[in-house]
């Protein structure tokens, strides 16, 4: 494991004040590779909104981290977009994505090449958000204490 990482997380805390222009070239590569993933879960899902409720859901949750992650650290006054406003942004948006999914699973055939992508969706963003959590506490915690 590299220096300054928490076992099983992403970033420690001091990570998580870094700016996102020098985040990646200090990620490791299986955290970038999950970035990527991260990015073609959120892309399909654009396409998918166009015929799916669900994939509509999963769409608006990308989107609004996305910006959210831009103007939330605009707005408690972070010099520039950091690599913890991403948690709060994903904690803000994709729990009620998934909790919203979860609720509609009995509509689902999770046997469809859909309920199949539906399923990676999910799990995706469910494991981030057992990360994600975790980060943003910490974040928010380290943004009261400066």
């Amino acid at each position: 494991m590299e220096p300054g990482y928490i076992a099983g997380l992403f970033a420690n805390d001091a990570m998580l004040m870094v700016r996102t222009d020098t985040v990646m070239a200090v990620l490791p590569p299986q955290v970038r590779y999950w970035m990527i993933w991260l990015l073609l879960i959120g892309a399909s899902s654009l396409i998918l909104s166009f015929w799916f409720r669900e994939a509509r859901y999963v769409a608006l949750a990308y989107i609004g981290a996305i910006g959210a992650g831009i103007v939330v650290p605009r707005f408690i006054g972070a010099e520039n977009y950091v690599y913890g406003s991403i948690s709060v942004a994903h904690a803000l948006f994709w729990t009620p994505a998934v909790i919203a999914v979860l609720a509609r699973r009995a509509s689902i055939n999770f046997k469809s090449g859909y309920g199949l992508w539906l399923s990676a969706a999910l799990a995706t963003m469910i494991f981030s958000l057992i990360i994600d959590w975790r980060d943003a506490i910490a974040y928010l915690g380290l943004l009261r204490a400066s």
